[in-house]
């Protein structure tokens, strides 16, 4: 596991600090924000003996809310229930941390296994209740069933919140079973009150009402991100492919156009990340032996160090997968980030996104891959997708303060 550095450590909350957390929240002249979030750091993680799955989008989270505070000047709170763990659960009492600086606090967590579902939704509603307060702003981290249990719970006891949807992701609009049912209840509970809308991808606006205040962050373009750079004369195209190997990200797609006649002479490969075409990649790599390259996964500064030596990042996400209705590709942002251009699919709305930046794929065939990535190795030297750049500011973290405080001045 990659740990990383954050800035405390959780300790026990006692009554006198749940009484402090709230008076500093209070003493800001513009309403206080609560986050009603599942998002964690490995700070928190180091913390419990039971090993919880790690929240793999606590780096843009924590960079949103930073964000979100700057754009209202306001105290902000985290308010999440104790992650799941993989082993027996033990009880947990309500725990105050820090989420990259910002204030959190866990409510109790029960270990009785046939009720805890309940026993814990009823837990964090009155850990709600009680860190917040009438006029205060909630924002609510996608349509889950405990957070709005949670606000409805405030609004029985009288509280007026404005409610702001945090629309990381539309998961639970392709989810099955119970779970669906579930995050259906929620949205159908809470959508009428929800008051303005942070989406993470241009598709979710379909599953808002039109006249809603909304702003999409997909992700953040760092300021002192490097320029994009070009390959020496006679040195092959890097391109990389990082990400989950599997179907809804297309690494077949990939796979089919390295197995074919059609890979590109002057193009070196190089595939990061795990899934379920291990197998395939291997056989490939030894077949293409130096002109492919699996790397697995990689500890982040590896990853970083890899992708800065590429020319060009590929993202393959399928258009006619569900899960491209709700979520964006965030390896794109990593890409430019690290000074790469990119070659992608249109799904998820890429192209509203990046605009100009990408060289896009005409179809999903691996032949338009092939086209594509021609076109990339016979122009790896030219700036034209470089130019694109200037109409992505909005996309900085300046840029996204701007749109937020514009989104949010209204409460």
């Amino acid at each position: 596991m990659v740990r990383l550095s954050w800035c405390c450590y959780p300790v026990p909350c006692t009554n006198k600090q749940f009484t402090r957390t709230k008076a500093i929240t209070t003493k800001s002249a513009q309403p206080s924000i609560f986050i009603l979030t599942g998002a964690f750091d490995d700070t928190y993680l180091e913390t419990r003996e039971d090993d919880p799955v790690v929240c793999t989008s606590a780096g843009k989270r924590m960079i949103l809310y930073r964000a979100i505070q700057e754009a209202t000047d306001s105290k902000i709170t985290l308010l999440s229930p104790h992650p799941k763990g993989r082993s027996t659960p033990y009880p947990l009492s309500e725990t105050a941390s820090h989420f990259s600086g910002i204030p959190q606090v866990f409510a109790k967590a029960s270990p009785r296994r046939k009720i805890r579902f309940l026993l814990n939704i009823i837990h964090y509603a009155r850990l709600v209740y009680r860190q917040t307060h009438d006029g205060s702003i909630m924002i609510m981290d996608n349509y889950e069933i405990i957070y709005a249990i949670a606000y409805g719970y405030c609004l029985c006891r009288g509280r007026k919140n404005p409610l702001v949807l945090e629309y990381e992701d539309g998961k639970h609009a392709i989810d099955k079973g119970f779970w669906r049912f579930l995050s259906g209840l929620a949205e159908f509970l809470v959508k009428p009150q929800v008051k303005a809308a942070i989406v993470a991808t241009p598709s979710l606006l379909k599953r808002l009402p039109h006249n809603l205040p909304s702003e999409v962050v997909p992700g953040m373009l760092n300021p002192d991100r490097p320029l994009p750079k070009n390959p020496h004369i006679g040195e092959p195209v890097r391109i990389i492919y990082s990400g989950s190997l599997d179907y809804e990200r297309g690494i077949p797609l990939l796979l089919d156009y390295l197995e074919s006649n059609e890979i590109h002479a002057n193009a070196e490969f190089h595939i990061t990340g795990q899934g379920h075409f291990i197998d395939r990649i291997q056989a490939i790599c030894q077949k293409s032996e130096g002109q492919v390259t699996f790397h697995g996964i990689l500890p982040r500064e590896d990853l970083s160090r890899l992708q800065r030596s590429c020319h060009f990042g590929l993202n393959l996400q399928r258009a006619g997968n569900p899960i491209s209705e709700v979520t964006y590709p965030s390896k794109t942002f990593d890409y430019v980030n690290m000074g790469l251009r990119v070659i992608s699919t249109r799904a998820a709305g890429v192209d509203t996104v990046l605009g100009k930046c990408a060289i896009y794929l005409t179809s999903e065939a691996s032949t338009s891959l092939a086209n594509a990535i021609s076109l990339a190795v016979t122009n790896a030297r030219s700036t034209n997708l470089d130019l694109g750049l200037s109409n992505m500011e909005k996309y900085t973290y300046h840029g996204t303060v701007g749109r937020l405080h514009s989104l949010m001045r209204r409460f």
